[in-house]
């Protein structure tokens, strides 16, 4: 199974930056790692600048946006004061995905994934899959 396309990152970046005020999404697991199974989900942690909701009520609102895209997915909703508390706790996802996965893509002021200056997201992906041994992922930033 390849990984996911750079036009699905694209239309869930769109579907969640009108959702949410994004800070960061990150793509973790199988996908960013470049080697999904057929059982493989899209796993993605999303980074709010703050939220007076539940975690599951944010996750609820980020699995409805993102309906009929066709692909299984996972997501967490987390605002940056959640993601920054548990960073520091070494056994905690948010650390490992902050250790793993670095921040590749961007998303500028209208929301669209671009990658960072004039590379194509293949040619960032392959040299840091080199780079980490395959054991890289990738993540988007709102800029």
């Amino acid at each position: 199974m390849e990984s996911v396309s750079q036009s699905l990152l694209e239309e869930v970046t769109r579907r969640l930056a009108a959702e949410f005020a994004l800070d960061q999404v990150w793509l973790f697991g199988s996908h960013a790692w470049g080697a999904p199974d057929e059982g493989s989900d899209l796993d993605l942690l999303v980074v709010v600048r703050e939220s007076n909701e539940p975690p599951i009520r944010r996750a609820q609102r980020a699995h409805r946006c993102l309906r009929g895209l066709g692909v299984a997915k996972d997501v967490l909703v987390k605002t940056r004061a959640e993601v920054e508390r548990f960073r520091a706790v070494r056994s905690s996802l948010e650390a490992e995905i902050g250790e793993k996965f670095p921040v590749m893509h961007e998303v500028s002021a209208e929301h669209l994934w671009k990658c960072k200056g004039d590379q194509s997201m293949s040619d960032v992906f392959e040299k840091l899959l080199l780079e980490k041994g395959g054991e890289s992922g990738r993540a988007f930033a709102v800029a």
